[in-house]
């Protein structure tokens, strides 16, 4: 993961309570790092609670949300989402109308279980394991998932972030 996403965080966790939702792409973002604070990992991280789901695709996410207890954790102020990247390539692959039906399913079950929480998504990650010849097919996959992301995030609620990276 790019450290400019981790640093994105940084300010957030120092005022709120986040919890941030995805799959592997999120694995080093961690609430439970030692006391010993470090340039990408503040000691004040007290306020952060990840829930990485590896190697799940969008629907399956969902599922695994419908599992937190909100009660186990204190008043969520954000919630920040960033899933679709395995749903670009692979056993979990889909089409764009698909994932939008999948990300729906999702977002609901975010707004149920933190209905006091701001939610913010990050549009979907580009994947480095193409291979040259499915680049340029997987880049537009994912240029189709962000249009989804964008027509539906004010029928659902949730602000959409930019991704750190060009593609």
């Amino acid at each position: 993961m790019d450290s400019s996403l981790v640093y994105r965080f940084r300010y957030l966790y120092f005022l709120f309570q986040v919890v941030v939702l995805g799959d592997s792409m999120i694995k080093h973002i961690d609430s439970e790092r030692p006391e010993e604070p470090t340039r990408l990992y503040p000691k004040s991280y007290r306020g952060l609670h990840v829930f990485s789901y590896r190697g799940m695709d969008t629907q399956h996410v969902a599922d695994q949300v419908t599992n937190i207890n909100p009660r186990n954790l204190p008043q969520i102020d954000a919630v920040y989402v960033m899933v679709g990247t395995n749903n670009v390539k692979g056993r979990c692959s889909c089409d764009s109308v698909r994932f939008a039906e999948m990300f729906t399913d999702l977002i609901n079950c975010v707004h149920l279980k933190f209905p006091m929480a701001t939610v913010f998504v990050n549009i979907v990650l580009p994947r480095f394991d193409y291979n040259n010849r499915q680049r340029s097919h997987f880049l537009s996959k994912i240029n189709a998932f962000k249009a989804q992301l964008v027509s539906l995030r004010n029928q659902h609620n949730f602000v959409l972030v930019s991704n750190p990276f060009h593609i």
